[in-house]
C-alpha cells in the first residue's frame, strides 16, 4: 500500500467522524445513596459490550456520549454498594437522562465500626479507582470528621505527602520529597499565586478547610496541564450549592493555659440554596478565627570533656543517664507570644445550562494576620534577643468557568483573576550582650544546681549590641483565560478514541519591595 493510499484512508476516516457522531446517543444522570440521598463520587457507569463508560464527578453526575442508537445494558458499580444493571433502548431516545440510587452492600461484622471507616473516604476511593491518572483524594466527609487546623493539615493525611510547619501548624506541602515550590496549588483549577517573596511557595495556613468539598492530589501531569509543576498538583474543590436550603453556623472557643486566656474563637457561617427549578445555585460562606499560638522552648547544648563533640539533649534529661565527662556549653530559653487571626469569605453562583452543562461564578478572599513578640536568652554566652513581628498574607481570586456540551464536543473554559500579597510592616530585632563577656564554663558538669547559679540576669552589665529593622512587601498577580475542546468517538463498539485541543493565555506580574536598617 502506497503512502498516498494511506493518507487518503486517514483523511476519509477523519471526515467520516462527524457523520458517526451524528448517529450516536448520549446518557447522563446523577447517582445518589438510597439511604440518605447524598450524591456519590467516582461511581463507574459502563455501557456493557462497548468500551464506553464514565465516572461520576464531585457532584455525583456522569455523562456518556457516542453511544450507538440501539438497546444496551448499563452497569453501575461502586465500592461498598450493590451493583445495578439497567436496560435502555437508545433507538427510541437519542439523549437519555436517568438518575440512579444505590443501596449499600451488606457487610458482615460490627456495622457501626465498618461504617465509621468507610463513610469518610468511600467516595474518594471510588474517584481514585476510576481516575485515568495517579490521584489521591480527601473527601468532604473526611475533612469534616478530622480536626485539622487548615487545608494543608488535611492534605498531609494523603500518602507521599510531607508538611512544612510554622509554629506547630502546617503551612506548606512537600510532594514526593521535592520542595513545596515545585507544586502547583489551584482552587477549582485556578492557580493561586505564590505568597513567598523568594520562591513559588503558597502558604496554605491562610486557607480554611471548611469551605472545601474535596481535595485532589495529582502526582502525575497530563499533556493538557501546565508543565511547571515537577512534584505534582493540588486542586482544592469548592462546594456547590445544595439541592435543599442550608443555613449552618458553628462557633467554637478554647482556653490557653500557657497564657491563661480564653481570648480565641472559631466562627463559620454557610448559606446555600437553589432557585428556578434547580437552575441557579447560590452559596455564601464566611469564617473568622482567632488563635493564641504562644509557646515556650528550651534547648541545651553540651560537649565532652575534650570538646570533641556537640549535640542537643532534651530538657527532661536524667543526669544519671550520662557520664560526668559531659559539660554544658550553652542552653537557650525562648518564649513566643503570638496571636493569629484568619478571615475567609466566599461567594459561588452556579448555573445548570440547557445542554446539561454548568457555569460557575466564584469569588473568594482569605487573609491571615500574625502578631508575635519573641524573647530569647542564651545563657553562658550572655546574649538577650528580642523580636517584634507583624505579618499579613492575603489572597483574592475570581473566576468564571464552565463545562458545556456543544456539537457533540465537551467544552471546558474559564477566565480567572488571582492575586496574593504579603506584607511585613514591622520586623524589629534587638540583641543585647553583657559587657566584658560572661563567666567561664570550663568544668561545669550536668548539675542543675550549678546551672541555676549561672542562669542569672545582671542587666546592669548589659549593652545594646545590634538593632535591625526589616520591611518586606510582595505582590503576585495572574490573569488567565483558557479554552479546551474534547471529543470521544467510538468505532464498531470496540474502540473509543479521544481528541482534545486547547489554548491558554496568561498574564503574570510580580514585584517585591524589601529593605532594612541595621
Amino acid at each position: 500500500m502506497s503512502i498516498f493510499s494511506t493518507i487518503k484512508r486517514i483523511v476519509s476516516l477523519v471526515l467520516f467522524i462527524p457523520v458517526i457522531a451524528l448517529s450516536q446517543a448520549s446518557f447522563k444522570g446523577t447517582v445518589t445513596d438510597a439511604t440518605n440521598n447524598e450524591t456519590l463520587i467516582g461511581v463507574n457507569v459502563v455501557v456493557m459490550g462497548t468500551s464506553l463508560g464514565a465516572a461520576t464527578d464531585i457532584e455525583g453526575q456522569f455523562r456518556i456520549v457516542g453511544i450507538p442508537e440501539r438497546a444496551f445494558k448499563i452497569k453501575v458499580s461502586c465500592v461498598g454498594y450493590e451493583a445495578q444493571t439497567i436496560e435502555i433502548d437508545f433507538s427510541k431516545a437519542k439523549d437519555v437522562q436517568k438518575n440512579v440510587q444505590m443501596r449499600p452492600e451488606i457487610i458482615q461484622g460490627e456495622e457501626v465500626v465498618v461504617t465509621a471507616q468507610l463513610r469518610g473516604q468511600l467516595a474518594a476511593i471510588n474517584q481514585q479507582v476510576s481516575s485515568n491518572r495517579i490521584v489521591n483524594v480527601v473527601s468532604e466527609e473526611k475533612i469534616q470528621q478530622l480536626p485539622d487546623a487548615n487545608a494543608a493539615e488535611a492534605i498531609g493525611r494523603l500518602p507521599g505527602v510531607a508538611l512544612n510547619r510554622n509554629g506547630g501548624e502546617a503551612s506548606g506541602v512537600v510532594l514526593r520529597g521535592l520542595s513545596s515550590k515545585f507544586s502547583n496549588i489551584t482552587v477549582d483549577g485556578v492557580k493561586i499565586p505564590p505568597t513567598d517573596p523568594n520562591s513559588r511557595d503558597v502558604d496554605l495556613s491562610m486557607m480554611s478547610q471548611g469551605s472545601l468539598s474535596g481535595i485532589e492530589l495529582y502526582k502525575t501531569l497530563t499533556p493538557d496541564q501546565d508543565a511547571d509543576a515537577i512534584a505534582g498538583g493540588i486542586n482544592l474543590v469548592t462546594k456547590k450549592a445544595p439541592s435543599e436550603r442550608l443555613l449552618r453556623a458553628d462557633l467554637k472557643g478554647d482556653y490557653n493555659s500557657l497564657m491563661n486566656s480564653a481570648n480565641q474563637y472559631d466562627f463559620s457561617l454557610r448559606y446555600g440554596e437553589r432557585f428556578f427549578n434547580d437552575i441557579l445555585g447560590v452559596q455564601l460562606q464566611g469564617s473568622a478565627e482567632k488563635k493564641i499560638r504562644s509557646q515556650e522552648e528550651t534547648q541545651i547544648n553540651y560537649t565532652t570533656s575534650d570538646n570533641a563533640a556537640s549535640s542537643y539533649l532534651p530538657t527532661n534529661y536524667n543526669t544519671e543517664q550520662y557520664d560526668n565527662d559531659y559539660n554544658i556549653s550553652s542552653f537557650r530559653v525562648r518564649f513566643t507570644d503570638e496571636m493569629r487571626t484568619r478571615t475567609n469569605m466566599q461567594a459561588i453562583f452556579d448555573f445548570n445550562t440547557p445542554d446539561s452543562g454548568s457555569v460557575k461564578l466564584t469569588g473568594a478572599f482569605t487573609e491571615t494576620d500574625r502578631d508575635y513578640f519573641i524573647q530569647e536568652r542564651t545563657y553562658l554566652t550572655w546574649i538577650y534577643n528580642y523580636e517584634k513581628i507583624k505579618q499579613n498574607i492575603s489572597n483574592r481570586n475570581a473566576s468564571l468557568q464552565g463545562k458545556n456540551y456543544l456539537f457533540g464536543m465537551t467544552v471546558d473554559w474559564n477566565a480567572s483573576y488571582a492575586e496574593s500579597q504579603v506584607k511585613n510592616p514591622e520586623d524589629y530585632r534587638l540583641m543585647f550582650a553583657t559587657n566584658g563577656g560572661g563567666t567561664s564554663v570550663q568544668g561545669i558538669k550536668r548539675d542543675p544546681a550549678q546551672l541555676l547559679n549561672l542562669a542569672k540576669n545582671d542587666f546592669s552589665q548589659v549593652i545594646l549590641d545590634s538593632m535591625n529593622l526589616f520591611k518586606v512587601e510582595n505582590y503576585d498577580k495572574e490573569v488567565t483565560t483558557q479554552l479546551n475542546l474534547s471529543k470521544s468517538v467510538t468505532f464498531w463498539n470496540m474502540f473509543t478514541n479521544g481528541f482534545k485541543m486547547g489554548v491558554k493565555y496568561k498574564i503574570k506580574s510580580r514585584w517585591m519591595d524589601d529593605y532594612g536598617y541595621a
